[in-house]
Parts: C-alpha cells; structure tokens; sequence
C-alpha cells in the first residue's frame, strides 16, 4: 500500500527546496568545471526523476551567467529524458497494451519539444 501525503505540508516543502538548493549550487559548479557539456548531463541525470526542480534551477541561473540557450537546452533533456523514463516505466507497470497507448502521446511531445529546439537554433 502506499501512503498518501499532505503535498503542501511543511516537510514536503522544505525537501523540495533543499533539492531546488542543491540543483542550483550543482548547476554553478558543473558549469564553472564542465561548460555546457557538463550542464547536459546533468540536465539529463536530474530528468531521470523528475523534471521541475531542475527546470526551475535552469530558468534561475540563467538570470545570471548562464547563457539562455543552454539552460532551454538543459530544461528539454531533462524533460525528453523524464519523458523517457515514464515510457519505460509505463512498458514494465502496465506491460505492451498500455506502452502501446502512451506511445503515441510521448512521442508527441518529445517530436514538439525536438520541433521547438530547432526552431529556436539549437
């Protein structure tokens, strides 16, 4: 069984912040030691879970340093990835008759998100 929480509850909140927090340090570091490249994996790594935290870390640090166009990279691979992840994650829960029906929706939005990368230069 699984337990439901209260999601707006005081714990759930400070956790995600922490997570917000360490993102945003991580996302300073990995740009300072591995440029944009390092900003990719970690887009990726961090989408493997979940999407927002890095969003919001990405949409941050480009109000400084970070160059615009790698963070809305970094916020479509992590959103491609985590897109991913639910496919497969669909495929083993719900076996190939539900894979089959969310296919077509994931594929969806992962061929908007590859049309907007290229339609805003990347």
């Amino acid at each position: 069984d699984v337990e439901l929480r209260n999601p707006i509850e005081l714990g759930a909140a400070l956790g995600y912040g922490a997570v917000f927090a360490v993102l945003f340090i991580l996302i300073q570091a990995v740009e300072t030691w591995f440029g944009d490249a390092g900003i990719y994996a970690l887009s990726a790594i961090s989408g493997i879970t979940d999407v927002d935290a890095v969003s919001l870390s990405l949409a941050q640090a480009t109000q400084g340093d970070l160059p615009l166009q790698v963070g809305t990279a970094g916020i479509l691979i992590a959103a491609m990835v985590n897109t991913i992840v639910k496919a497969v994650l669909a495929t083993v829960i719900g076996g190939w008759k539900l894979a089959r029906w969310c296919a077509s929706i994931l594929l969806l939005a992962l061929g908007l998100s590859l049309t907007t990368a290229i339609f805003t230069s990347f």
